[in-house]
Order: structure tokens, then sequence, then C-alpha cells
């Protein structure tokens, strides 16, 4: 007699079965075939995906990388490249000249930034008259409605200004820097007891701004040719067009000054007829 052993009569006790059925392992071998024949579209799929996302930042995301781009590498724009520039916003901004009545670049210019509105006029002076010859949009201007009070606060300043300085270098195409802070700017920081005020306030090209005004590469263009042309321009920056309506202070507002601020802005913009 042969002596069973307690597995061999564990397993009568406990007949094994097989854990999928033939049907469960046929559709088990049919979607793993199905799966690894996807896989490969798949991977298709993600890979033109990625290259779909990195084409359009690149093209579209230009003026995020490139002004970044630019700094890290230290190129700037070539002098071949810059007056090839300049040729061509004189062709461009030549018809508007000529339909404002100038037969030549006027030797003062003013420039009208308007915050809210997002708009830039460009004008010129003739026969002693300030003389409408274009608007361009701004692109980009960080911060509040309010003047610019101190380093980092990301504000662009309010106020009437000079352009003192037209960068061919700069990292964001080319630029034109305010002179400020003013002696307004001064003379408040003093009275206020604030310091530091921050500086290299500019209007530029590219789309992206911190505490300056970007307006476009083609944009700037034109606006740094009329300026290397002129004598003088001018930059009124204020928070809306005064001309339209004057400006509302809060009587809770904290500058004490702004009513004095603004006052001075709608004065100058008085030798400025709103263009139709």
């Amino acid at each position: 007699m042969v002596k069973k052993s307690p597995d061999f009569q564990l397993f009568q006790c406990f007949p094994l079965r097989p854990i999928l059925s033939r049907d469960d392992t046929q559709n088990l071998s049919s979607s793993w075939v199905g799966a690894s024949m996807r896989k490969p579209w798949s991977r298709v799929f993600l890979l033109l995906l990625c290259c779909g996302l990195l084409f359009s930042f690149y093209a579209y995301g230009r003026p995020l990388w490139q002004p970044v781009y630019l700094s890290v590498t230290g190129k700037k724009l070539p002098a071949s490249a810059l007056d090839e520039a300049k040729r061509s916003a004189e062709l461009r901004l030549r018809p508007y000249l000529v339909k404002a009545g100038f037969t030549a670049y006027p030797n003062k210019v003013a420039l009208l930034a308007f915050k809210t509105e997002k708009r830039m006029e460009l004008w010129g002076e003739k026969n002693g008259a300030w003389t409408y010859i274009r608007t361009y949009a701004i692109l980009a201007a960080s911060g509040k409605l309010g003047p610019k009070l101190k380093e980092g606060d990301r504000q662009v300043p309010e106020g009437i200004y000079n352009i003192d300085y037209l960068n061919a270098a700069s990292d964001f195409y080319l630029s034109l820097r305010l002179d400020y802070p003013n002696s307004f700017d001064q003379q408040k920081a003093a009275q206020d007891g604030r310091g530091d005020l921050g500086g290299d306030i500019c209007i530029h090209g590219w789309e992206v701004s911190t505490g300056c005004l970007a307006v476009g590469n083609v944009a700037v263009e034109e606006l740094f040719l009329i300026a290397s042309k002129a004598t003088n321009t001018k930059v009124i920056i204020a928070p809306y067009d005064l001309r339209v309506a004057p400006a509302l202070i809060s009587p809770s507002a904290k500058i004490t000054w702004l009513k004095e601020l603004y006052g001075n802005i709608e004065r100058e913009l008085k030798s400025f007829k709103r263009p139709k």
C-alpha cells in the first residue's frame, strides 16, 4: 500500500483550477496585441505634439525667450541689421509724414502714452504747432495706474519726460530711454522721504515689459528712427487720455501730490488736439 503524502491529500481537497478561462486568455492576448500595435502610434503622436509645442513657443513665444537669450549670450543687433531696420522704418513712416504735411523729419517730436487705452501717439512740431502723425499700440506695460514711486514697484512712471538715450544694443531689440526720475519726481521723493526711485525706464521692442513700455519691434524701429533725427523727443505718460476727461482722484489717495501731477499733464496735453 502506497502511503499518500499530506500535500497530495491537500490537493485532493482543493483541486487546482485555472485562474483564467480559455476565453479570458484569448481576450487578454487580443488586448495585449492591440495595445502593442497601438503603442508605436501613441509615441508618434506624443512626439508630434511635443514638436508642435516647441515650434509654437519658438515662433509665438519669441518675445519671452529672445531677450533672455540675447542677454545670456551677449549678442546684440549688428550694425548692418540696424541700418536695414532704419531703411525699412523710413519706408513705412514716410507716407504718414507726407500725409501730416512734413517735407522732412521734425526737429521736435512728442510721444503721448496712455496706460488705460494702451495707445501711444506720435507727434511732430511744424511751424510752431504740434501735428499728429500716427498711433501705435502699447503691447505691454506692467503695474497699475499711478506714478512710479520706487525701485522694484514695476510701475511705469507718469509725467512729462524727455528721451535722453537711444540704445541700439538693447536686450529688447531697440530702446529709447526716459530721463526718469526727472526734477518733479526727485522733488516729490524728497518731500515724502523716499529714496531709490529706480531708473532705466524705456520705450522698447518686443512684447514684454517690467516698468517700461513695450511697443513691438516694428513700432520701435520707427520711433527709434524719428527720435534719432530729432533734436528733442518729449514723452508724456498719463493714466488715461486726460483730454477726454479730467483726472479722477480719490479723496483717500495716499499720494498727496497726485492732483498736482495730473494737473501738469493736463496742461501739457492741451497743445495736442485729440486726433479723430
